[in-house]
């Protein structure tokens, strides 16, 4: 049985995923290509009503934004294969390049998922951005409930260099 705070965190959840993976670059590429992204949308349709003229426009932002990181997905993908690759041979000089390179697609990607998520929010009515807001909200304070921390306040990267350092 779920409870009313259960579903409005899973609403709040698909809600933000949508919003925020449409973008489907690098760093959030929809797992299961389109078919995934259609469920999400689904969800999302269901959550906030979204009339069947948005559904159109978001279902058309996600594909414009999916296709537009797909070439950064795959070279970050690359990227990462050659850095796991310079343990053996480390190059220091190659290493910066392609840290910098990445640091360039995560930059673009972050601005596309920012504009994306923006022009959606621009398609709904106040009361849909309301519920949006108050479900990401929610999500937001289920992962401060459950000891999500950011990195700056106990998370996983500074754990590791904590553990890192002690050795």
């Amino acid at each position: 049985m779920q409870t009313p705070k259960l579903t409005v965190f899973r609403a709040g959840a698909l809600a933000l995923v949508l919003a925020t993976a449409a973008v489907a670059g690098p760093v959030s590429a929809w797992p299961g290509g389109e078919g995934a992204s259609e469920g999400m949308l689904g969800k999302m349709s269901r959550h906030l009503d979204l009339s069947e003229e948005q559904q159109a426009s978001v279902a058309e932002l996600m594909s414009e934004a999916r296709a537009a990181g797909a070439a950064d997905h795959e070279r970050m993908r690359e990227i990462k294969q050659q850095l796991r690759a310079q343990v053996g041979s480390f190059d220091a000089d190659a290493t910066r390049a392609l840290a910098d390179e990445l640091g360039q697609i995560t930059a673009r990607s972050s601005y596309r998922m920012t504009a994306t998520r923006a022009a959606v929010h621009a398609l709904l009515d106040e009361d849909q951005r309301g519920k949006l807001e108050a479900m990401e909200a929610q999500r937001g304070e289920h992962g401060r409930k459950h000891g999500k921390k950011s990195a700056g306040q106990g998370g996983k990267q500074e754990r590791r260099g904590l553990e890192a350092s002690d050795s």
